[in-house]
């Protein structure tokens, strides 16, 4: 993780490069990305973003990153997720621990 902050601070310094991809903000988390937010009081948040759907209060994780990511583009695949988990069973076999049923769809993005 050192050796890599050094050539990212090298390329900064000295290579004249501004944006450097999967810059390393935390030794002890080198995973995390920062994501920029624009609020006045904290303009950049650390730490996962996860894209939750939600139905009748039980959530479930759609997409979850370290890295920043638009929740309109998942839009879709959320939705196709919420047919697969709440789809009525044809047979006991393929989903027996699901009963039918019809509810709504909220998706909240969470930083």
């Amino acid at each position: 993780t050192i050796r890599e902050l050094k050539e990212q601070q090298w390329q900064h310094y000295f290579g004249n490069q501004s944006k450097i991809e999967n810059r390393i903000v935390s030794l002890h988390k080198p995973y995390v990305r920062p994501i920029i937010r624009g609020k006045e009081v904290k303009p950049v948040e650390f730490g996962a973003k996860v894209n939750m759907l939600q139905v009748d209060g039980i959530s479930f994780i759609e997409h979850f990153s370290y890295d920043a990511f638009n929740e309109g583009t998942r839009l879709q695949s959320t939705i196709h997720l919420q047919k697969d988990i709440l789809a009525p069973a044809t047979s006991w076999e393929r989903m027996p621990f699901m009963p039918p049923m019809k509810t709504g769809v909220t998706v909240l993005p969470i930083r």
